[in-house]
């Protein structure tokens, strides 16, 4: 709270990251640097915060920060198969491992004209996990946003020793979107297959959290495909059809082996199905991306000690209710009074206190030159933004 003798405005900035141009903690500095430009009064703290997207392993270190910790890099295979280094954490008290999904199977790692999700696969991953069940994970947190997958999780969990085969009992691997309507059986590796039924055993002994942000379904109208399978490069009918029929096969051979339906898991659509992959073949459990991190980092007691509240993401829109950062900011912020404001790289919304990058530059300064358009918007409406604050 502000003592009776403080003038200055406190301003949290608590943005998630904007897709394709600025990281939360770039969004969140360029706010705090520009409102800084506008009065000499204006004290501006940042929170980055994460879905479970991108951002997400920043996020929870953020939060963590008197927690020890060892940082991983390794390689893997990227959503197209080509090598990439990343990085995961590893809190060495609680041997807890945090991965980010979208380090190893990100939307943003592939040019705009070479998303497809036929092609891509969450093999890295299953690589990434491979990589913290060896150092003695036991707990994995995993943030599923922002991938470029559609391969219900089999890419992952096949790089964790599952076998996935064909009609003629040959393997398929990297599991990829193309790959799924052909799969004729998936099955859990036994004893004589070494390695793989050592790694996989690990995982089932693992506690697996899965940090997304969607509640839809693994197929159907508010499935993996027919949401997102689009915005991934899949811009045909024949394309979608070709992964649901794929995503439906899947669905069915996972019921067969594990007894488990994807399609009764809350958010088993996320990141293209690995949230309900995961939690029929591991039992992992899901959680609000979001709200984990909110709570991670005690957004509510930040909240609490300042004055105005700003957030945002790249788009906002119908999909932000559904547990998205600014719907959980929102939400705090209205049962504590303080004024709310959304700062975003587009929105069809048109509503007092959300303002966006697009409208005020033009879509292509926005995702060109985001930082400029954010200073500039910001230079245009911050008066309104601090107004009412003294």
């Amino acid at each position: 709270t502000r003592r009776a003798n403080d003038s200055m405005v406190r301003v949290l900035c608590c943005c998630d990251s904007f897709k394709d141009t600025l990281t939360a903690a770039e969004a969140c500095a360029c706010v705090s640097s520009a409102l800084r430009k506008l009065r000499n009064d204006v004290e501006c703290t940042s929170v980055p915060l994460s879905d479970g997207g991108e951002g997400f392993l920043q996020a929870v270190i953020s939060s963590s920060p008197n927690e020890r910790r060892v940082d991983h890099s390794i390689r893997v295979q990227g959503p197209l198969g080509h090598p990439v280094d990343a990085e995961y954490s590893m809190f060495t008290q609680s041997n807890t491992a945090v991965i980010e999904m979208a380090r190893t199977a990100g939307l943003e790692m592939i040019s705009e004209q070479d998303r497809n999700p036929l092609h891509t696969s969450s093999h890295g991953t299953g690589e990434m996990i491979a990589d913290a069940l060896r150092r003695g994970a036991q707990r994995i947190l995993l943030g599923v946003g922002g991938s470029a997958t559609n391969d219900g999780g089999l890419g992952a969990l096949e790089a964790l020793g599952l076998r996935v085969l064909r009609a003629d009992g040959t393997r398929i691997t990297p599991v990829r979107g193309a790959d799924l309507a052909a799969i004729a059986r998936i099955g859990e590796p036994a004893e004589s297959d070494g390695e793989a039924f050592v790694l996989w055993n690990l995982a089932k002994r693992c506690a697996l959290e899965i940090a997304c942000d969607v509640d839809n379904t693994f197929v159907g109208d508010k499935g993996a495909t027919a949401v997102y399978a689009k915005q991934k490069g899949a811009h045909t009918d024949e394309m979608r059809a070709t992964l649901e029929t794929g995503m439906v096969n899947v669905r069915n051979r996972m019921r067969e082996c594990f007894e488990r339906d994807p399609q009764g898991v809350i958010g088993g659509g996320a990141a293209g199905g690995i949230a309900g992959g995961f939690a029929s073949a591991l039992c992992a459990r899901l959680s609000p991306g979001a709200q984990l991190i909110a709570e991670m980092c005690h957004l509510e007691e930040h909240i609490d000690a300042h004055d105005i509240v700003i957030t945002g993401e790249g788009s906002y829109d119908q999909q932000t209710a559904s547990g998205k950062v600014p719907s959980i900011v929102q939400r705090l912020c209205e049962r504590k009074g303080k004024k709310f404001v959304v700062v975003c790289g587009t929105t069809p919304v048109r509503t007092p206190g959300v303002y966006d990058l697009v409208t005020h530059v033009g879509r292509t300064k926005a995702l060109t030159k985001p930082r400029e358009a954010m200073e500039s918007l910001l230079h245009h409406v911050g008066a309104d933004i601090l107004s009412g604050a003294s």
